[in-house]
This record gives structure tokens, sequence and C-alpha cells, in this order.
């Protein structure tokens, strides 16, 4: 009778034995297939991010270069005022001085000024009228003629 036991023992581990065998060769190709996706998910995150970190660097080259011809833009501007601004200061300081000489010539009349003073001051008065908008772009400010 123990032999009948011990036959029917033998063959509940050989099952277990089949059965752990089993689950351990489909745990190996679950981990195999799992390593695998990894892998490859891991790389398509790889070539994504890649993919980001070049269309940025794209994106900051644009706007690099914008700002550098806006900047141009803007430091030509500016040279033309001044040029403009230099331009007419000359002007300005030769009528000045022109008025400055006729004012200290003695003038023996009850008036302030005499015809070529008055000259002088009318082309005073006409280069502030004058408009600048016509000798600059619209894009360069008016200079400040309260001097």
């Amino acid at each position: 009778m123990m032999t009948a036991i011990q036959e029917i023992m033998a063959k509940f581990y050989q099952l277990i034995i089949i059965v752990l065998t089993v689950l351990i060769l489909i745990l190996g190709i679950g981990f195999v297939v799992q390593t695998w996706r990894v892998s490859h998910w891991k790389t398509q995150s790889e070539n994504a991010d890649a993919k980001c970190l070049t269309q940025i660097q794209k994106i900051e080259q644009t706007q690099q270069t914008a700002l550098k011809q806006a900047n141009d833009k803007a430091n030509q501007a500016s040279a033309d005022y001044e040029k403009l601004k230099a331009t007419q200061q000359v002007k300005i300081q030769t009528v000045r001085d022109t008025v400055q000489k006729i004012v200290e010539r003695p003038v023996y009349r009850n008036v302030c000024f005499d015809d070529s003073g008055m000259q002088q001051l009318g082309k005073a008065i006409s280069l502030g009228q004058t408009k600048l908008s016509s000798e600059l772009d619209d894009t360069v400010p008016k200079p400040d003629n309260s001097e």
C-alpha cells in the first residue's frame, strides 16, 4: 500500500515540477518581451527628444536672426537721426551767430532789428517750421527744437 501512495506522491511532485517549469518559462518569455518593449519605447522617446531639440534650436536661431535685424534697423534709425540732428544744429548755430552779430552792432533806430536782422530772424523761424518728416523715415522720431 505504501508503494501506491509513493507512486501518487511521485506523480504529484512530477506535476508540480512541470507546472513550475512552465511558469518559469512563461515568466522568462514575459521578461524578454517587456525588456524589448522598454528598449523600444526608450528609443522612441530619445528620437522624440532629439526632434524637439532640433526644432527648438531652429526657432531660437530664427528669433536671434530677427532680433539682430531689429537691432540693426534701430541702430540705423538712430544714426540717421543723429546725422539730421547734427545738420540742424549747425544750421541753428549759424543763424544764432549771425543774429548775435547783428544784434551786437550798433543800431541807431528805435527798432531792435534792421533788414538783415529781420531776414536772419525769418530764416530762424522758417527753420523751426520745416517738416523733418520729409527728410526722415517715419520710424525716426522728430528732434525737439526747444533749444
